[in-house]
């Protein structure tokens, strides 16, 4: 009884089943950024964002190999630190791609990226925590995210194969660590107003990024962090995910 009306309440709503290798968001309000966060991350504010689909992990160096191979991708930067043809990488992030590669892949997944709103709210606990802090714990190790130290579970100042670590938040992994992930908008301040399904700015000198990474310290592994960085940018340390619309 309860799984038929739930399996009726989405046929009302227009959500499906989550394609493969994917979560759904539900849709509803949530409270983006923090007042008492950096200057870029303040003030709170009420965000509606429809229900959407998001990728359970960031996209490996082995999925983006098939979007270059089929002509739809230009090679990412290659080299010793990056994941693309590099032996035993396979299942790590892509890294070495800019905004470009990043929409290109989604595109030929059938996908989108995601927005910034979008990124938060699944990197979100659903009591609203912002902050890293798994299963009561006081602060975040290398045991729960790909980052910098030299504590338990930390392997070196690179990357690892997606979805290794043991924080699991809406379904996603690595929405801490790894890599910092592109997102569509570009960046922009953040406003008191609420905001309905927002895009960003039309124009913009630089696009936002999300997360962060491995060669980040425990301080930034937060749902609500965010950078920016012009669009034909790219590092060791930035890789992305995808979205799909589910309605």
């Amino acid at each position: 009884q309860i799984e038929y009306h739930i399996s009726m309440l989405k046929k009302m709503l227009g959500v499906g089943q989550a394609p493969s290798g994917m979560v759904l968001i539900p849709a509803g309000d949530f409270q983006m950024g923090h007042d008492d966060s950096g200057r870029h991350e303040r003030p709170t504010h009420t965000v509606y964002l429809n229900p959407y689909y998001i990728d359970k992990t960031e996209v490996t160096a082995e999925a983006f190999k098939k979007c270059v191979d089929a002509g739809k991708c230009k090679l990412p930067y290659v080299g010793d630190d990056y994941s693309y043809n590099n032996g035993g990488y396979e299942n790590h992030p892509i890294n070495g791609v800019d905004w470009f590669h990043a929409r290109d892949y989604c595109l030929f997944a059938g996908k989108r990226l995601l927005t910034e709103a979008e990124w938060e709210k699944a990197a979100s606990w659903k009591d609203g925590k912002k902050y890293w802090f798994p299963n009561g714990k006081k602060e975040i190790t290398c045991a729960d995210a790909v980052l910098s130290g030299d504590g338990e579970g930390c392997e070196g100042d690179h990357t690892q194969p997606v979805a290794s670590r043991n924080v699991e938040i809406n379904g996603t992994y690595d929405m801490a660590g790894n890599v910092m992930e592109w997102v569509s908008n570009w960046w922009y301040a953040y406003s008191e107003e609420p905001q309905n399904n927002p895009q960003g700015p039309e124009e913009g000198d630089e696009r936002s990024i999300r997360s962060a990474a491995y060669n980040y310290g425990d301080s930034y592994m937060r749902g609500i962090w965010r950078s920016a960085w012009g669009p034909t940018g790219y590092d060791v340390n930035i890789g992305f995910r995808c979205a799909q619309s589910a309605q």
